[in-house]
């Protein structure tokens, strides 16, 4: 069976999320592929990565011993395999990935593709059965929690919108939810409640990323904002977070209304409030790279900018008039910048073969 997921960008709600605040993530044209064979066996996982493999047993509980490059895909497919039965057959996983065809990294969430596309592909080898709207909530859940397994906390905002695809907006998701264990994930995607739905962005929009040619470390900048949030900075943390989700609510009731001038006010409000973010909790988002970016896209008529993510590098995310966007993927290659040239994507992860 072949899983496959979508990349992502942060449209609006960055940092907020991380404290059960609102967000919209946007998938795009990118996609990472899982392909999982199953067998009958002894219980045995088997995850190749080039020419090496890692072996677990399929009762294995934690996954913190399991080399970074691989744990994600075993979280996954641990996880799912553990929420939908499977025990004696043999698992064999691999990947590949369209998300950074480069040397650099493009920020399009690679690890929440891979974890949905892993979930997808095992859910589909036990059910064998096409997602309904209940199937598609535990689909996204187990995802949820196999990457905050791995991971040991995070959001999980990214999961969702790789496992649900489209322009997902999400609010209240308990990054402190962290299962210890691979049972303990399993059993929690029979209980989660994850609040998201699709929302559909103004048909006079579209959705520009381009990459800064700089990779970025997520953590280290997620765990600066958290420390100022419960420190002396906490009562300003608190006003600047209120503020985020002023613009992602802005944001979705545009959306809603289908009024893309109220869409792109959202994003502008979204971008300055990142951009004090250094000030108010010592995380710099912005690089010269990413200043350039936006700055490129807002001098465009009806066209708003902003850093997608953690910033300090990786990519940025723009909207503009449809019309506008072969004249602002130009402009930002003269600026020495890497357009991605993706589309918004409507399809989450899904099974591509079955063998």
């Amino acid at each position: 069976m072949i899983g496959s997921a979508p990349g992502k960008v942060f449209v609006v709600g960055e940092y907020g999320v991380v404290d059960a605040g609102p967000a919209l993530v946007a998938t795009v044209t990118r996609r990472l592929r899982a392909r999982v064979r199953a067998r009958r066996g002894t219980g045995e996982l088997v995850i190749r990565i080039g020419d090496d493999e890692v072996h677990r047993p399929l009762a294995t509980e934690r996954v913190d011993d399991v080399p970074q490059e691989a744990r994600f895909v075993a979280a996954a497919a641990l996880v799912s395999a553990r929420a939908y039965g499977l025990g004696a057959i043999d698992l064999e996983v691999s990947t590949e990935s369209d998300l950074d065809p480069g040397a650099a990294k493009t920020g399009l969430g690679g690890s929440a593709a891979v974890t949905a596309a892993t979930v997808a592909a095992v859910r589909r080898i036990a059910q064998r059965t096409e997602l309904d709207r209940g199937e598609e909530r535990a689909q996204v859940a187990a995802a949820v929690y196999a990457h905050r397994l791995a991971q040991g906390g995070g959001s999980g905002a990214d999961v969702v919108a790789s496992s649900a695809g489209g322009l997902v907006w999400l609010d209240g998701l308990d990054g402190g939810d962290v299962p210890e264990t691979v049972s303990d994930a399993a059993a929690r995607t029979l209980h989660a409640a994850l609040d998201w739905h699709r929302v559909q962005l103004p048909s006079a929009l579209s959705l520009e990323v381009v990459a800064t040619g700089r990779s970025c470390a997520t953590a280290p900048r997620v765990a600066r904002y958290r420390a100022a949030a419960a420190g002396w900075s906490g009562s300003t943390v608190r006003a600047w977070r209120t503020g985020m989700r002023a613009a992602c609510e802005s944001f979705r009731d545009g959306c809603e209304a289908g009024d893309a001038d109220a869409v792109l006010r959202a994003m502008g409000l979204a971008a300055r409030l990142l951009s004090r973010l250094g000030a108010v909790a010592s995380v710099p988002v912005y690089t010269a790279e990413l200043r350039r970016a936006c700055a490129v896209a807002d001098a465009l008529d009806g066209t708003a900018a902003k850093p997608s993510g953690a910033g300090g590098g990786d990519c940025a995310v723009a909207l503009t008039p449809s019309r506008m966007r072969t004249a602002l993927r130009e402009r930002w290659r003269l600026s020495g910048l890497h357009p991605l040239e993706v589309e918004l994507e409507p399809r989450g992860a899904a099974c591509e073969v079955l063998a």
